[in-house]
């Protein structure tokens, strides 16, 4: 079981576009190669280590690719 992290609750997508520069499709597009984001009552949300966890999977594949 996982301790609460108050530094881990999870933020409106609108918090990512504006934070980390990316639009609506790209944070769809993410979601689809496994981008985890929380659907709550018609809103979205990301919780920061799920954000960290993504762009760190993606550069380790992106390493393993690399001649």
């Amino acid at each position: 079981m996982n301790a609460y992290d108050p530094k881990d609750i999870p933020l409106p997508v609108f918090h990512w576009q504006r934070t980390q520069g990316v639009s609506r499709t790209t944070l769809w597009r993410l979601e689809k190669q496994g981008l985890r984001i929380l659907h709550v009552g018609g809103k979205r949300f990301i919780r920061p280590s799920d954000w960290v966890a993504f762009i760190e999977q993606q550069d380790a594949k992106a390493k393993e690719n690399q001649p």
